[in-house]
């Protein structure tokens, strides 16, 4: 384990080359209280997602459009070469991974079971990953997972499919940050010692090259506890149901993606960046950066892109239509 402080002033623990579990920390003993906590149920689901994501403020829009793409911050000072991106979850992902995680759970359900089973995974999906408020600025850029592999592959490795790998599990206060590595294979000697990014083996994350997303094996969905999970295995049935009227602390976590771009600019080309962006409310916590209100955000981007209408569409694509990207 190596502790540092990150560029944004937070104190932040890395496990290079390994993406652990919440078990597997405690284990360790890893310093953080909130991952000793006694929690009620919750669910673990599988998700599949398909959309990344990179979040900026007005500074890092307006280079953007300058560059007609994306650099890393080497060229500001910074010692990191990666270009950093977060993924999507969607309403829809949601309930993918629930169905998922009831047929796996109950695969003998009744078509009367099946339709008398209430929603429920979305009660959990309440920390900062599942949320479509911005931490980091106004400005967000979404695109499918393939997209951004296929444009990096062009670019950055000849042609040739990227190389995905186990970064690292970072730690801080209240989240955990499962990290992968996407590079050339041109670089294959240089980060040997991170492994080799496998499918849904991986007790974490993984990536399906067939379907061409993301494979999130979610262990810490709410940050804020309010429901538990109540399963009724003589009714193949699960539910959320309150469970405390004090709200009850703990991590939550999340995949990223972390793009070796070194000093290059990662070029997408002016239309693609525009039909790809959209504005963004702030969190309920944002990283030292200013946030715009809609009107002002979107003069900003219209002094940038003069033909950017506001109506964008977010993501939420159904699962056939999907497999086109």
């Amino acid at each position: 384990m190596e502790s540092s402080t990150n560029w944004r002033g937070f104190q932040e623990k890395n496990y290079p080359g390994e993406h652990l579990t919440l078990e597997e920390l405690r284990n360790r003993r890893a310093e953080n209280g909130y991952i000793y906590s006694t929690m009620p149920d919750y669910p673990r689901p599988q998700f599949h997602l398909f959309y990344v994501k990179h979040d900026t403020n007005r500074v890092g829009l307006e280079g953007i459009h300058a560059d007609k793409g994306f650099r890393s911050g080497i060229r500001s000072g910074s010692e990191d070469p990666c270009l950093w991106w977060s993924m999507v979850v969607t309403p829809k992902d949601i309930q993918s991974a629930e169905d998922r995680m009831l047929e796996e759970t109950y695969p003998d359900r009744t078509e009367e079971q099946r339709l008398m089973q209430p929603r429920f995974l979305a009660d959990f999906a309440t920390s900062a990953a599942f949320r479509e408020t911005s931490r980091l600025g106004s400005f967000r850029f979404t695109f499918t997972l393939r997209e951004v592999l296929d444009a990096y592959g062009e670019q950055f490795c000849d042609g040739k499919k990227p190389v995905m790998r186990v970064y690292k599990t970072t730690m801080y206060k209240k989240e955990i940050m499962y990290a992968v590595l996407v590079h050339s294979p041109k670089l294959n000697g240089e980060f040997s010692h991170f492994p080799l990014l496998t499918d849904d083996a991986s007790p974490v994350c993984g990536y399906n090259k067939e379907a061409g997303h993301m494979i999130w094996k979610a262990e810490a969905m709410c940050d804020t506890h309010r429901y538990r999970l109540m399963r009724a295995d003589t009714e193949n049935r699960m539910t959320a149901e309150p469970w405390n009227e004090f709200p009850k602390y703990f991590v939550w976590d999340n995949v990223t993606l972390a793009f070796h771009v070194g000093d290059e600019v990662w070029t997408f080309g002016r239309d693609k960046l525009r039909d790809s962006l959209t504005i963004s409310s702030p969190d309920c916590i944002t990283i030292g950066t200013e946030f715009f209100d809609r009107p002002a955000a979107l003069r900003i981007v219209q002094r940038l892109w003069p033909e950017y209408q506001e109506d964008r569409v977010e993501p939420d694509q159904d699962v056939e239509e999907r497999g086109k990207y």
